[in-house]
């Protein structure tokens, strides 16, 4: 068969293949997407890192953010308030795990809580402070070469790059 492109100024290019026949007349019918359009065709809606983590999408929109007055266990300093996120993003399926979290800090150490370990490598990882959750995200970016997120300087996020794809809190 024989490639035909189709490709217009602003609209991403279409490419198929034609086998040419004698004596019959063929009809392409082609509506290009535009730029926007077709990196949001090209987003799939769940995704694996090579870590084998499940990612799945979120389209942007509205949500409230926070807990009502009435909700067990809410901080004094937390109040509903409605959120628009304008981007879309891939967020993870479940939890860190400490198995995980011990590729990027060796002797992280979970602690326990009323005599129960939490220090299984299948247990959620807690005891991070929000810096060192930062720098691992930073540090899951540099494993899959993207851009990252956070801006370093020695142990410290002094900045953001809210245009990077890599991994955020």
């Amino acid at each position: 068969g024989e490639a035909i492109e189709v490709r217009a100024p602003g609209f991403a290019a279409y490419t198929t293949q034609v086998e040419p026949r004698e004596g019959v007349t063929q009809t392409l019918r082609v509506r290009l997407l535009s730029l926007a359009d077709a990196r949001l065709a090209a987003l799939r809606s769940e995704i694996r890192t090579p870590r084998g983590e499940t990612l799945v999408l979120l389209k942007p929109g509205p949500f409230t953010m926070g807990a009502s007055r009435r909700q067990p266990g809410r901080r004094a300093n937390e109040t509903e308030r409605e959120v628009a996120m304008e981007r879309f993003f891939y967020l993870g399926t479940r939890e860190v795990r400490n198995g995980d979290f011990k590729r990027f800090i060796a002797d992280h150490d979970s602690g326990s809580f009323q005599d129960t370990p939490l220090n299984g490598d299948d247990q959620p990882v807690v005891n991070v402070s929000w810096e060192a959750a930062a720098r691992y995200c930073n540090w899951l970016s540099r494993q899959e070469k993207l851009p990252s997120f956070y801006r370093e300087s020695g142990n410290r996020i002094v900045g953001i790059n809210p245009q990077a794809t890599g991994y955020r809190l």
